[in-house]
């Protein structure tokens, strides 16, 4: 799809139109010819989103190109220069900080959308070094992962289709009419499993096992889906309390199963506590720096038989491989090993060694690099 991008040969594409030649004008600057893979690899990973939700356009009289997920814009191609957001959590390790001490004032600020102060927005108008592009498509493909994660809106601009042929972009034309009376966001969450989108019904084997998250097999089945989509691409959404197949008649969406979070609310203080020992468990499976890229949060949504509740995991894609070691005595897959799980189309799979180093030479090209190096 993108061997043509950000090449000459685009002006072998063009028919005279004033919008194409604008966008050869623009992507012919100095700082864009130099950094063609980043832009490469966004549109590459563009098209595994929900395209509903993000919007490619021209704005200011065709001098800028803009990229929006939701109400949040994410890249900006102008004149001399171009912006993406990044995560700046990426940036807390003496490794990277290099690269923001490296940037002038006026090449990065905050991000201005109010969204998080995780996010900062940064300005690039000069060549990028290898470091660099490595740490900055890591940062950002974090940050887009998030963004989509969160916002669930439809853009406020409308795509500009000369865009869209210019970057041979393909959009879905086949989107259901919205449920007025239904949030947006639960229409995208509950609509059904995808290679985004994964339920369980819950994450407990039994219902009075006291306050103890860890050790069941279904605990386990929910550290299996964490780490399968942070080995994705794209990351993406579990949700606990949901069923699978069992549609709601009033919104048509997937229902939300009461068992789940009575066991809550009876073997737990409270939501918070039990968030705090979610939290606690995760811990003895993951490392800190994964565990605080998770957004986890209740929501309720009204449904035929009243009000609803759901635990909802936000995973985004993370920048290094998450192998894990199972915590339940009595999963069939034991506890001693290490497993390397991704997410692909409607489930999750268990890659084989050999699988699994193809995936990660693919996925995690520094991680390979950096274990044969030594």
């Amino acid at each position: 799809m993108v061997e043509r991008i950000l090449t000459s040969n685009f002006k072998k594409l063009n028919s005279g139109k004033n919008l194409q030649y604008d966008s050869i004008k623009i992507l012919e600057q100095d700082v864009v010819q130099k950094n063609i893979d980043i832009f490469k690899k966004f549109f590459e990973s563009l098209e595994n989103y929900d395209s509903q939700y993000w919007s490619i356009y021209y704005s200011d009289n065709n001098k800028l190109i803009n990229i929006d997920i939701g109400e949040y814009k994410i890249v900006e191609i102008g004149t001399g220069y171009f912006s993406m957001i990044v995560d700046i959590t990426l940036f807390n390790t003496n490794d990277y900080k290099f690269l923001l001490n490296n940037l002038s004032d006026e090449q990065k600020s905050i991000f201005e959308n109010d969204f998080s102060d995780d996010f900062v927005n940064l300005f690039i108008t000069s060549e990028i070094s290898n470091k660099e592009f490595e740490i900055l498509t890591a940062a950002q493909n974090i940050a887009l992962s998030k963004v989509f994660g969160d916002t669930y809106n439809t853009p406020k601009n409308h795509d500009n289709e000369e865009l869209l042929n210019y970057f041979s972009i393909s959009k879905s034309t086949n989107q259901d009419e919205h449920i007025n009376s239904v949030d947006e966001k639960f229409i995208k969450l509950l609509s059904g499993e995808s290679s985004t989108t994964e339920y369980k019904e819950t994450m407990f084997d039994e219902p009075n096992q006291g306050s103890k998250i860890s050790g069941h097999i279904m605990f386990d089945e929910v550290i299996r889906c964490i780490a399968g989509m942070a080995n994705s691409t794209t990351g993406g959404s579990l949700l606990v309390g949901v069923h699978d197949i069992e549609l709601d008649e009033l919104t048509g969406l997937h229902s939300i199963k009461d068992e789940f979070y009575k066991i809550v609310n009876k073997q737990f203080k409270s939501e918070d506590d039990f968030l705090l020992k979610l939290s606690g468990a995760f811990k003895k499976v993951f490392d800190l720096p994964f565990i605080v890229t998770l957004s986890i949060d209740f929501l309720e949504i009204e449904q035929k038989y009243g009000k609803k509740k759901f635990l909802h995991i936000f995973i985004p894609a993370y920048t290094q491989p998450i192998f894990v070691k199972f915590q339940s005595e009595l999963n069939p897959l034991g506890t001693k090993s290490e497993l390397f799980f991704v997410r692909s189309i409607n489930s999750t799979e268990n890659l084989s060694i050999k699988e699994t180093i193809e995936y990660l030479t693919f996925r995690f090209p520094n991680f390979i690099q950096s274990i044969t190096s030594k």
